[in-house]
């Protein structure tokens, strides 16, 4: 009986990830087709970078134009809401930084200099957690 561990890392050693197909479970198939079921809902639960930009404004009481500011408290929006989107599957600075009108390199930096000061403050650690912990998904229609 072939594992789903198994067979992925055999997989990921030859470099391959094809469609698994031929492993069996001792919950039987109701039990794989639940689990494949349930991957589906999770992975169409994205958050956008117009979530996290909310997110972040939410936090901090923020209005979202104040992401495209020019003030020291926009600047902080931004790197948290980089920082964030780095770490959010589905989303990049580029997209930001269309609804930021900044540039990727200006946010990218931000984010080193983030993480380089939550390294050594932990109530900004927090923060970012918290931010994260708040994110919704985008409305659905």
């Amino acid at each position: 009986m072939h594992t789903i561990s198994t067979v992925l890392r055999g997989n990921a050693r030859q470099g391959q990830y094809p469609l698994v197909t031929h492993w069996s479970h001792p919950g039987g198939d109701s039990f794989v087709e639940k689990i494949l079921v349930e991957s589906e809902d999770i992975s169409a639960q994205r958050i956008d970078i117009d979530g996290i930009a909310s997110a972040v404004c939410r936090f901090y009481g923020a209005h979202d134009e104040e992401l495209r500011g020019r003030s020291h408290r926009s600047s902080r929006l931004r790197a948290k809401a980089a920082g964030i989107a780095l770490e959010t599957e589905g989303c990049t600075l580029t997209e930001l930084a269309e609804v930021t009108g900044r540039d990727i390199t200006t946010l990218s930096c931000a984010v080193r200099k983030l993480h380089a000061r939550a390294g050594k403050d932990s109530g900004l650690a927090d923060e970012y957690r918290m931010i994260k912990g708040n994110l919704r998904e985008p409305a659905r229609s």
